[in-house]
């Protein structure tokens, strides 16, 4: 429970003699007194599996790495050498967290770290703010710092190369180098890199059979990893863009790929989803979304005929947040709220027929349905709807 994790902080803030910490339990956070604020979100997943023993351990450790007295700097130029692009993945840090972040790859951010000899800081938009630059300046010099980290490699046939990061390497983040990727392709290969955790870069060439073999491992370190990042393999289109795989046209593995998103999208929805039922039941927890209360479909990952997919139901008359998933299940009911019958709708044709629009405090995206479809709104979505 979350707020038997956070009483566990508190009794170790007061141990490291740490006072005046105050515990917002919408942000699932402490403020201390300074306006250091201690995100909890993470560290509560990192140890969720661990025993009580080293889970308090990880607490201290992460309490004193946040509390060290190597200080941020206050003035743009001292601090511009010492940052540099992050991936995570876009729950990361809970709903109440808003860091400097903008899209890298669906479901994966670019966040900003402050590299300090103890620890990173998390860039928010107020550190921007203070520095007097814009959040493009900030970017630009951080993946400028990257450049300078990202080695050159060779990718030979028939083998992959796996970087485990030791902290300063910021290695999942090469893949945001323009051309650092394409770089390591061979004649008639391109590279193909995996991330399955925020620690570890798998690079190949794109060879079906290895290919298979590393969908598989990455996979299973995805679901395995503390930090995980995404299952996902990533290589280059034509314009050399880094692109997910499953969004670079026919191949051998593309099955594995769609996969590999679906996954990936179950898995961070499934945490938003998490966070914003607990906001249902708190008051004012909407407050930060700007929307009234609306329950969040769960995103479901499922296989068929033509392949792997995700679908979300929406049942008739409830208010409901709908992700983005491949098809919405529209759940007719009887008089007695039984389900009569389901209409698999493509999304993209959804949002056409019905309007939808996203929140935009929300990510992963959702869409808010109030209003069930009319008759005649229904009827045509009938007509529209896909046999799975």
């Amino acid at each position: 429970m979350r707020s038997e994790f956070a009483a566990l902080v508190r009794r170790h803030l007061d141990d490291l003699g740490i006072e005046g910490a105050k515990y917002q339990p919408g942000e699932f956070c402490f403020e201390l007194p300074d306006g250091l604020v201690i995100n909890l979100h993470n560290i509560f997943r990192d140890t969720a599996e661990t025993t009580p023993e080293d889970r308090s351990e990880r607490v201290t450790r992460f309490l004193r790495a946040l509390t060290a007295d190597d200080e941020v700097p206050t003035d743009w130029e001292s601090v511009r050498p010492m940052i540099f692009p992050a991936l995570r993945p876009s729950t990361y840090g809970g709903l109440g967290f808003r860091p400097l972040s903008r899209p890298a790859f669906p479901f994966v951010d670019e966040l900003i770290v402050i590299d300090l000899p103890d620890r990173r800081v998390i860039v928010t938009n107020d550190h921007v703010k203070s520095w007097g630059i814009t959040p493009y300046e900030v970017f630009d010099a951080a993946r400028e710092n990257l450049a300078e980290k990202a080695p050159a490699l060779e990718l030979e046939e028939g083998g992959y190369s796996r970087i485990v990061d030791t902290g300063d390497l910021y290695a999942t983040s090469w893949l945001l180098l323009p051309g650092w990727l394409s770089s390591l392709g061979a004649e008639g290969r391109r590279a193909v890199a995996f991330i399955p955790e925020d620690e570890c870069l798998i690079l190949a060439l794109d060879e079906p059979e290895l290919l298979a073999h590393l969908f598989d491992a990455a996979e299973e370190q995805y679901v395995d990893a503390v930090r995980r990042l995404s299952p996902q393999a990533y290589t280059t289109n034509g314009n050399g863009v880094v692109v997910p795989f499953d969004l670079a046209g026919p191949h051998p593995q593309l099955h594995a790929a769609h996969r590999a998103r679906g996954g990936l999208a179950s898995t961070e929805y499934h945490a938003q989803q998490g966070e914003l039922i607990e906001a249902l039941d708190e008051e004012d927890g909407f407050a930060p979304y700007g929307i009234d209360p609306a329950y969040p479909s769960e995103l479901h990952f499922a296989a068929g005929d033509s392949g792997s997919y995700t679908i979300a139901p929406w049942a008739a008359e409830v208010e409901t947040l709908l992700p983005e998933a491949d098809y919405i299940d529209l759940c007719l009911t009887d008089e007695n709220n039984e389900i009569v019958e389901t209409l698999a709708i493509p999304f993209a044709t959804l949002a056409e027929v019905t309007e939808l629009t996203p929140v935009p405090t929300l990510n992963p995206p959702r869409y808010l349905a109030r209003n069930w479809p009319d008759a005649p709104t229904l009827a045509r979505l009938r007509a529209l709807a896909v046999d799975l």
